[in-house]
């Protein structure tokens, strides 16, 4: 099985509470572990304007990678996901290709159209994300242009939002025309683009897509893309993962269920259930859920389609309601490690992400809580599997979706 972590961010805690200078410090050191334990991925979140603590974490998880790559020699780091509709995608392209030629190939791609409504419209109008379906054909043209620069020598782009290139921009000097006729015209007009320099990893390195409805996860597989979903219900995950199965294999895509596939769950391991840190991991639970603008839409979108809420899962507090439903990996390393094993043998799973950022602990909790998985969880399982690819020029139009999980943006 193939283990990917996140690192702990405070979140919930007012920025100022800590400190960035602080923070990083913790991420570089968690890094440490994370490597030497066996990790495979160290995945980066993008939130923005975080000034009241409600998600921190890095505005730009490319720049985190990048005060990493050198830190490490084994450990593969990706964005969770990278806001296309908030960024220019000739400048994602550029930077991926230039952290994974840093990193000699250890970049992961991840996407996802935007976190809160409170950053895409700052960025780019057609970003905001009260406008779905307008943030959306956004989020998809970014995908389509990053893809051509990786893997076209001379792009062109016409669409909605980019054209590339600027029409009627010429290059007067002669020598430079005539060394690049796929980029110029006779006249000296540009008519296409190179980037420089292309990926490491050829075509470019792995896209994720990070998702959980049914419809993203067969437009992923339609066009080989990868999907990492955040903690949804066993019953749920199978659906949706049947479905990114079928799907590849009317795309001609041969793949099992479970493949190419992963899952994030927010775990905390601690020695024994009596541990004086979940206490703190239920206030901090607590807090964060009853404040996420989900806890307005209703418990019902943590159980899987069909089922209906019992009284208990109405009158628990989160803590108790999301570890119960599967969603708070938060126990004794036998308890983590029952709960990996259902997922393996229900879903083929090789694939789990550790979410870290459970509200309320202390960085030397979370520390002492990887510890405790490296050391009693991890080696009952195999090393990684390596991924496979399903072709080597992925397209993606993702879809639209809900994310039950207000830590998470959305695919």
């Amino acid at each position: 099985m193939r283990f990917d972590s996140t690192p702990y961010y405070h979140v919930g805690e007012p920025y100022y509470a800590i400190g960035w200078d602080a923070l990083m410090k913790e991420v570089r050191e968690e890094t440490r572990l994370i490597e030497d334990a066996g990790f495979t991925t160290m995945w980066f979140a993008e939130h923005h304007f975080a000034w009241d603590g409600y998600y921190n974490a890095a505005p730009n998880p490319l720049l985190v990678a990048g005060d990493l790559i050198p830190r490490t020699s084994t450990l593969r780091f990706g964005a969770l996901g990278t806001a296309l509709p908030d960024r220019h995608p000739i400048h994602v392209a550029e930077d991926v290709a230039m952290l994974d030629l840093m990193s000699e190939g250890r970049m992961e791609f991840g996407i996802m159209r935007g976190a809160n409504n409170r950053a895409g419209v700052q960025f780019h109008p057609a970003a905001d994300r009260r406008n779905k379906d307008m943030n959306y054909r956004l989020f998809a043209e970014c995908l389509d242009v990053i893809i051509k620069a990786w893997t076209e020598e001379a792009f062109t782009h016409d669409g909605e939002f980019y054209t590339f290139p600027v029409r009627g921009w010429r290059e007067t000097v002669k020598e430079i025309t005539g060394k690049s006729p796929r980029h110029f015209s006779e006249d000296g007009e540009m008519v296409a683009l190179g980037l420089h320099p292309k990926p490491y990893q050829k075509p470019h390195p792995p896209i994720w897509q990070m998702a959980d409805a049914l419809d993203s996860h067969v437009f992923a597989a339609r066009r080989a893309m990868n999907v990492m979903c955040y903690s949804p219900p066993i019953a749920t995950i199978k659906e949706r993962w049947l479905a990114y199965r079928n799907a590849a294999r009317a795309a001609g895509h041969q793949v099992e269920l479970g493949e190419n596939l992963a899952i994030m769950k927010p775990c905390f391991v601690v020695k024994s259930m009596d541990d004086e840190a979940l206490a703190a991991a239920r206030a901090g639970t607590n807090f964060l859920f009853d404040r996420s603008p989900l806890a307005k839409v209703g418990r019902h979108i943590y159980i899987a389609e069909g089922e209906t809420l019992t009284t208990e899962d109405q009158s628990d507090d989160w803590f108790d309601f999301l570890r119960r439903n599967g969603h708070l990996w938060v126990g004794t390393p036998d308890f983590v490690e029952d709960k990996l094993s259902e997922l393996e043998s229900e879903l083929n799973c090789s694939h789990v992400g550790l979410f870290l950022n459970i509200p309320g602990l202390s960085f030397r909790q979370v520390m002492g809580s990887l510890s405790l998985f490296a050391e009693q969880v991890m080696p009952s399982f195999e090393k990684p599997l390596t991924l496979k690819p399903l072709h080597n020029h992925p397209q993606c139009v993702g879809g639209r979706h809900p994310v039950p999980s207000p830590l998470m943006g959305e695919g």
